[in-house]
């Protein structure tokens, strides 16, 4: 009731986030779920750019995206990039997805290069 007189519509644990993170971190996924979004019809998730993805020197105008699906936001090194038609992919680019869960695995694998 607490949560719901402050407006808090889902609560999060920060510990069971960041265990996720850890364990991700540990089995080198290179895919990092951030947060369930609309009542779990959505999800965010950081996607680590791989050496073998086709996704690689391409500008995002270029990749056909999955429908249900965008991206959010490019981090490279310690620049944040909105990410643009004209922005190019590179390798070890952290990539923030937005979208319905299938289409986002479909963008995940694509840019880890599987």
């Amino acid at each position: 009731k607490m949560f719901e007189e402050l407006g808090v519509d889902i609560a999060v644990s920060l510990v069971s986030a960041a265990v996720m993170l850890f364990e991700k971190a540990v089995t080198g996924s290179g895919v990092y779920g951030l947060l369930g979004i609309g009542g779990g019809k959505g999800e965010v998730v950081e996607v680590t750019v791989g050496t073998s993805s086709k996704s690689v020197g391409k500008f995002i105008k270029e990749i056909t995206m999955s429908k249900g699906c965008t991206f959010a936001m490019i981090t490279r090194g310690d620049e944040l990039i909105p990410p643009r038609g004209d922005t190019q992919i590179q390798v070890g680019d952290l990539v923030t997805v937005v979208g319905k869960p299938d289409a986002v695995l479909k963008v995940t694998r694509y840019l880890r290069g599987e």
